[in-house]
């Protein structure tokens, strides 16, 4: 389904989950738990390592409040979410800020998956709220993990559904008076998936 659902209700929530004490942090996850918040998290920069320590997105502070500057490559959903939860750089360590979308510059990509929506985002000076501590780096290896678990699930649902539509579709298609499915090389084939 071609729906936000991983960027915002996992990536976000389990990352404003784990922040929930802090009540920016808090509201924003009530919007997103509720539906009526869509959210993402900004962390890769263009390598796929999703490692905070690798982050070169810089924050810097402006009175009490922070801007952003750098970019965001590949963003999931990045087009459709109100809430971009960015991860930058800030005094040497990894830290989380929301910046709403209005306050940054979004570009859809072309994907392979086009279930997987991403945008490129650009942070110009950007506006943003810092969200809890100033080092988030137990927060994200926390919140990763369990994405990590639900991207695998997701993963394993897919390749079965895959399989049952290639068993079904095995029997269904005939080949030489046969269903393919009586052939001992479609057998095994599907016998090892």
């Amino acid at each position: 389904v071609p729906a936000p659902f991983f960027s915002s209700a996992v990536l976000a929530g389990f990352t404003l989950l784990e922040l929930a004490d802090d009540p920016a942090a808090a509201e924003i996850l009530e919007g997103v738990a509720t539906g009526a918040t869509i959210a993402t998290l900004a962390l890769d920069e263009g390598d796929g390592a999703w490692d905070p320590a690798r982050v070169t997105v810089t924050a810097h502070r402006e009175g009490s409040s922070y801007r952003l500057a750098g970019r965001k490559p590949q963003v999931l959903d990045g087009t459709v979410a109100e809430q971009i939860l960015v991860v930058a750089r800030l005094d040497g360590a990894p830290a989380l800020f929301a910046a709403p979308s209005s306050s940054v510059k979004r570009k859809q990509l072309r994907t392979l998956d086009p279930t997987r929506r991403q945008a490129r985002i650009d942070l110009n000076d950007a506006p943003a709220q810092l969200l809890g501590p100033d080092d988030a780096t137990a927060t994200l290896a926390t919140a990763l993990d369990r994405a990590r678990v639900v991207l695998a699930a997701e993963q394993l649902g897919v390749a079965r559904r895959c399989l049952e539509m290639t068993v079904e579709y095995a029997g269904l298609r005939f080949q030489f008076g046969r269903p393919i499915g009586s052939f001992q090389a479609v057998r095994h084939g599907l016998a090892d998936m």
